[in-house]
């Protein structure tokens, strides 16, 4: 659940922009130890835990996921880009790699 997108956590359809950012929010993980603002505070209820996470996601920027990421502007250029697609849209690869 940590690494689903604020449009699974709508219940909407995934598509690969979804899979993409859900790479993101993985990446991020890993880089920062784990130390992430969408791991949810201990002793909550699984609704609460479901609601803060979902909250989360949908209010912080990019800018503030990448803060403190090694090569951080790349990051965020990955980020900007898969963020920016639309549902239907294939990710630029050759941009990604």
């Amino acid at each position: 659940m940590i690494f689903a997108t604020a449009n699974q956590f709508e219940f909407k359809a995934s598509s690969r922009r979804d899979d993409m950012i859900s790479m993101c929010y993985l990446l991020i993980f890993l880089f920062k130890g784990g130390l992430v603002p969408f791991i949810a505070p201990p002793n909550l209820s699984k609704r609460d835990i479901f609601n803060y996470i979902h909250d989360v996601k949908k209010k912080t920027t990019n800018v503030q996921f990448c803060d403190g990421l090694p090569s951080g502007n790349i990051f965020l250029e990955f980020m900007d880009h898969i963020f920016s697609l639309k549902f239907d849209e294939e990710p630029s690869y050759e941009l990604l790699v």
